[in-house]
């Protein structure tokens, strides 16, 4: 065994979840996950780094990429019912305000919520499958 894997095996605790759970966990409080130290302490660690690597020992990826993309899906989601203004979507995805979530959309869609709101199915699907290669199921 190297040094770090008997550091990480000296770190686990019996209240962390097994990180299998890790995207169950993250499907159901994609909402309240924010970052992956939320994401981390939701699954009992105390380390977001011992997260993190058992993460990538378990999936093949890093966490931040996955955690983005489940939250640009649900953003997606939010603003395509509009059911809610801009600002409800912001605060329930625990933006600051809407501006927060225009930079978060723009940044990770390279369109506006609004525009968003008003995408094509066809330009939806595209947008969709980009954010699809960094899901895990």
């Amino acid at each position: 065994m190297s040094q770090r894997e008997i550091k990480t095996e000296r770190a686990s605790t019996s209240s962390q979840l097994p990180i299998e759970q890790a995207i169950n966990i993250l499907k159901r409080d994609v909402l309240s996950i924010v970052t992956v130290t939320s994401w981390a302490q939701k699954m009992g660690y105390e380390d977001s780094k011992l997260f993190s690597d058992h993460f990538r020992r378990e999936f093949g990826r890093r966490p931040q990429p996955v955690l983005l993309a489940y939250r640009t899906r649900k953003t997606i989601h939010l603003l395509r019912q509009n059911e809610l203004s801009n600002y409800r979507i912001a605060r329930r995805l625990k933006f600051r305000n809407e501006k927060g979530l225009y930079q978060f959309v723009k940044n990770k869609t390279g369109y506006a919520p609004t525009t968003i709101a008003n995408l094509s199915e066809k330009k939806l699907q595209s947008l969709i499958q980009k954010l699809d290669k960094y899901i895990i199921e």
